[in-house]
């Protein structure tokens, strides 16, 4: 049995392994020699081109991961030039007339070699003379070599897959595993003799184990695979869905519903193309082949609301900004603590212009509430777009406190003059979509969040202002958003599916938003709270130097910010198709599944595999880890099985669907729907409206015929002992009591019924003056 597992462990060692033992950086490959560039046998590189202008930050290429590639090129490059040279000068060695390599060779040999390899810079002639003369064609150490090199490689592998699985190991950690795989092998006595021999470490340190030195080099010899950061809370049904079998079928299904739609066509034979769309080579690819091609790019729309808070106690500093103040001190910042929240949605189209400006204000009741002056809230009529929904005039508006109001003489503002961009009250930001202008939608929900009744209306005005025209009645407008419950209400699907205005709408993957969103992208939602960040302090600093103003971010505030943040982030035509093209929506190319967290590792002819030695996998850390490997390898295996059991099962989703408790769009995309069109989905919907109907009619039913019977008990108790207000309970019975307080109770906030007659008769009492329920005598009134 423990043979068995250990077999096993060295079989998950072996499937982790491949990937970064034949890369051609695994392994350190600096070579002894340095280029003598003043030897006259040394091949110039090609002259360095030069650019008008010199852009600002790191050059292109300049990464730790491209040196050490670049490094590996070279090495790889000049070991293949030795060994061509020296069975050159043997092949001349055997051959009788000549006994000399032809003058030349060597020089054109490098040139060639350069060539083919890409590799920049000089090679000297003298370093491949020197590598025959010493016998050594290959090199790839200065100096003496650790005998716990080659063991790193598990620890790089472990490493790396121990974060995949979201359980990344800390440096102490690793520091331990190391040593464990070391414990009890060759390997060990190996370092063992080493470090007694170079008296490395104190007295007090334990010979065959590593050391914190040891850490240090080892990560300066891996930078470019292994990093150290602080870690992040990764919730675990974010670890369930974030896969690459995930994304690869979302993927598939959504470029599918893109061809239905008409948005895109089938291409019979896959193609490249560069990040632009353009068609190019294999090695120019951007992403991987493309089996669809979009034609109607401005149909296509992202959307993905962004919650923003006011309250600045929990800002995060920008970039690492510092402060100037008293040595002994520290900085603090005036900052507003009002909790107000509210929610911005962009509309983006896959061409990169934005759509719409969409804000959503967090409001009870707003529409009984007063302004601050005291005034009702009012409907203004602006553009043919009301100010409704709850949304209170003055927030709708906006008020510029930077900007001086226009007056009329005698000091009152003119609130005609002043509405307008760059004017007192500002209003949202329009945007220009198609040749039509789209005004700023602002609506008013309880939690300040998205309903499915303020989707619906955002989709009537685009609607009503014709910005995606259906021609032939085939091509419709694709939009793409995650799954938040307000997109499977049935008055948001019943709007979608009508035939006088269908949308293909379709839901990504649960959960891993942060990928495929659009606006989850650092160009746009991370560049926004970066930007709302810096304004909020801004704001505050204003309103600090104007004693008129409080020191608070007022929902007035709000619409004058989205005006100038809006088009400086979603407005910007080069960053949206950045984060377009990088999640791979146009072009349609899967980039995604190149990702470092989902790319999948690249199987490897074993013999290119340099040989490890045995490491310890029994016992300790190193078995610990592996344990919990293959447990991680086994729960995504279930994974795969029964998502392609499900698919297998097509026929039965409709049945699927009804007997769930509730539906979600994790439910959904687990059975392989993604578009909010699908007849089984549909079908289940319907099906549960009218169950809901139904049920909702007989409690009705139940509660009127409970009223009706309470309603004839007091009218009896009023024909037998007078109305209530004559007798006052005090001949009344527990019973009479409790029906009359039924009678009399409101639906919600009132207190519990009382145990006792007396108490009872005397809340009866207390209750006389209340409003009688309403009530009619049909089952067809009211009552």
């Amino acid at each position: 049995m423990q043979a068995n597992c250990s077999r096993s462990k060295r079989c998950i060692l072996s499937i982790f392994l491949p990937t970064l033992t034949s890369s051609p950086t695994a392994v350190s490959t600096t070579s002894t020699e340095t280029p003598n560039n003043n030897s006259a046998a040394t091949v110039a590189s090609d002259p360095p081109t030069t650019s008008a202008a010199s852009k600002p930050g790191r050059a292109k290429g300049s990464t730790k991961q491209k040196k050490a590639e670049d490094s590996a090129k070279r090495a790889k490059c000049i070991d293949m030039i030795a060994h061509m040279y020296e069975i050159e000068k043997r092949n001349c060695a055997e051959d009788g007339e000549r006994k000399r390599v032809e003058k030349g060779f060597l020089k054109d040999l490098i040139k060639e070699m350069k060539s083919t390899h890409g590799v920049p810079g000089g090679i000297s002639s003298d370093t491949i003379r020197s590598r025959i003369k010493r016998g050594r064609l290959t090199v790839r150490h200065r100096g003496t070599r650790s005998p716990v090199e080659l063991v790193e490689e598990y620890l790089v592998g472990i490493a790396i897959e121990m974060a995949k699985i979201r359980q990344p190991l800390n440096c102490n950690e690793a520091l331990a595993l190391m040593n464990s795989f070391l414990e009890g092998t060759e390997t060990q006595e190996k370092l063992s003799e080493f470090q007694k021999a170079r008296k490395v470490a104190t007295d007090e340190h334990e010979y065959g184990k590593v050391t914190s030195g040891w850490w240090r080099g080892f990560l300066k010899r891996n930078e470019h695979r292994l990093v150290t950061k602080r870690g992040e809370r990764f919730a675990s049904s974010r670890c369930d869905w974030t896969t690459h079998e995930n994304i690869a079928n979302a993927y598939d299904a959504i470029y599918y519903e893109m061809v239905e739609a008409d948005v895109a066509i089938k291409l019979d034979v896959p193609v490249y193309s560069d990040r632009e769309g353009n068609p190019c080579e294999e090695h120019e690819a951007y992403g991987l082949p493309q089996d669809i091609m979009i034609t109607h790019l401005e149909s296509i729309i992202f959307a993905d609301e962004v919650g923003v808070q006011c309250n600045q106690k929990k800002d995060n500093d920008v970039g690492g900004e510092l402060f100037l103040c008293q040595k002994g001190t520290v900085p603090q910042l005036f900052s507003s603590t009002r909790d107000f929240k509210f929610t911005l949605l962009p509309f983006t189209s896959a061409s990169g212009e934005a759509i719409a400006c969409v804000v959503i204000f967090k409001s009870e009741r707003a529409d009984e509430k007063k302004t601050d002056s005291g005034s009702d809230v009012v409907e203004i009529e602006e553009n043919g777009d009301s100010f409704r929904k709850g949304v209170r005039a003055d927030w709708k508006l906006g008020i510029d406190h930077t900007i001086e109001p226009v007056k009329d003489e005698n000091g009152n503002i003119i609130f005609e003059a002043n509405i307008g961009p760059g004017k007192y009250f500002p209003g949202g930001p329009t945007c220009t979509y198609r040749g039509k202008t789209v005004p700023c939608l602002a609506y008013a929900s309880d939690s300040g969040g998205i309903t499915a009744g303020i989707l619906v209306e955002i989709l009537k005005k685009f609607d009503d202002l014709e910005l995606f025209p259906r021609e032939h009645g085939e091509l419709m407008p694709f939009l793409l958003i995650d799954g938040h419950q307000s997109r499977l209400d049935p008055s948001f699907l019943s709007y979608i599916n009508d035939d006088n205005h269908r949308w293909k709408v379709c839901l990504g993957v649960p959960y891993a938003t942060s990928l495929w969103q659009v606006a989850d992208s650092s160009e746009h939602n991370g560049k926004f709270k970066s930007f709302w960040v810096k304004y909020k302090r801004k704001m505050i600093e204003f309103k600090c130097n104007k004693e008129s103003l409080p020191n608070t971010i007022e929902p007035t505030d709000v619409m004058p910010a989205v005006s100038k943040l809006f088009p400086e982030v979603y407005n910007h035509k080069e960053d949206s198709r950045k984060a377009i093209s990088d999640r791979g929506w146009y072009p349609p190319n899967r980039k995604l599944l190149q990702h470092p967290s989902l790319k999948k590792p690249e199987e490897v002819a074993t013999d290119s595999m340099p040989a490890l030695p045995p490491v310890n996998i029994d016992h300790g850390m190193s078995a610990s880890c592996a344990d919990r490997l293959i447990q991680a390898r086994q729960r995504s295996d279930a994974g795969k099985r029964a998502a392609d059991k499900r698919k297998r099962d097509d026929v039965a989703i409709g049945e699927n669907l009804r007997q769930l408790k509730k539906l979600t769009a994790g439910v959904l995309v687990g059975y392989g729907v993604h578009a909010l069109d699908h007849p089984d989905f549909i079908a289940t919907v319907k099906e549960r409206a009218a169950q809901k109907e139904q049920k909702a009619s007989k409690k009705k039913s139940k509660d009127r015929a409970k009223l009706v019977k309470m309603v004839k008990t007091v009218q009896k108790m009023r024909s037998n002992i007078g109305h209530e207000s004559d007798h006052l309970f005090v001949n009344c019975n527990f019973d009479e009591c409790g029906a009359y307080l039924q009678y009399k109770k409101k639906a919600k906030g009132d207190p519990a019924m009382p145990k006792s007659v007396e108490a009872r008769r005397q809340r009866c009492r207390e209750w006389i003056p209340r409003a009688s329920p309403h009530f009619t005598p049909h089952a067809s009134g009211h009552g």
